[in-house]
């Protein structure tokens, strides 16, 4: 049997079963069509990107629009219910889910809609929303956890912040605890600007990551990917903003970084600079 043929039995056959197959064939009577609420085109031949795992431009679409685009939040979760408890990872191990996004620039109107969708809201939501009792239960039985940092490093006291006059009673409780908002310390322009360039790990072909500026300061970019910006560490070292374990230590020589060390967990590589 052709693969194309069996890939179009598949779906006829056993995606009633699955949950998926009626409404499919339904979506993919021409070659172009189009998944709703999306403008990413489907293939009728094998499915939807990424499937049966859910389609990471819809993923990163939703978490994205989460930050305050509360009518395609709405289209996209209407059409995927399930991307309501999504997550991306936007580098480095630095994960988010709508209702993270939501939570960290305090929009109220879309994590409650994530919420009465499935979302499934975390401690920092709880801070946004104002909900002291929540809050001091969590620091109560587990003191420690004053510490957490959330998506891109921002922490509780953050999120009552953009919470507003809703969650007043919340930064309060965490500024007479102790609690202060992490700020990020300034990278000397010296540095940056010895820093910027691109970067090739040993014995591969072609760069694998750049140190650039963008709006928020100095940054690496993988290929293909989204600037994560640079957290300084107190050994000299720089991190990527939500990904504090990993580390980039480079080398500057007569004011230009000639290479760095990164390490990922158990895994050390070198990277050449190239430009």
């Amino acid at each position: 049997m052709a693969t194309t043929e069996f890939t179009r039995r598949f779906f006829m056959l056993d995606g009633a079963a699955l949950g998926v197959g009626a409404s499919w064939l339904a979506l993919t009577g021409k070659a172009n069509a189009q998944m709703p609420g999306s403008d990413f085109g489907a293939n009728p031949e094998t499915g939807p990107d990424g499937f049966p795992r859910q389609n990471p431009k819809l993923v990163e679409e939703t978490v994205g629009a989460s930050h305050g685009k509360f009518d395609r939040v709405k289209e996209l979760v209407t059409a995927y219910p399930e991307l309501a408890k999504s997550s991306w990872d936007w580098g480095f191990g630095d994960w988010e889910a709508p209702i993270d996004a939501a939570s960290h620039v305090g929009n109220r109107e879309i994590a409650l809609f994530l919420i009465e969708h499935g979302a499934r809201p975390t401690v920092f939501t709880f801070a946004m929303l104002g909900q002291l009792d929540v809050v001091k239960a969590l620091l109560t039985a587990q003191p420690e956890q004053r510490n957490m940092i959330g998506p891109h490093g921002f922490n509780l006291l953050h999120h009552a912040k953009v919470g507003g006059d809703a969650a007043v009673s919340v930064k309060n409780y965490l500024v007479e605890i102790g609690e202060k908002e992490a700020v990020p310390s300034n990278i000397p322009q010296e540095t940056i600007d010895a820093l910027l360039g691109q970067y090739m790990v040993e014995g591969a072909g072609s760069p694998q990551f750049e140190v650039l500026v963008n709006r928020f300061g100095l940054a690496v970019q993988g290929a293909g990917g989204v600037p994560r910006t640079f957290r300084p560490l107190p050994d000299g070292s720089l991190h990527p903003v939500g990904a504090p374990s990993v580390r980039f230590q480079f080398e500057i020589a007569e004011g230009k970084g000639t290479g760095a060390t990164v390490i990922m967990g158990s895994e050390k590589f070198r990277a050449i600079r190239k430009s």
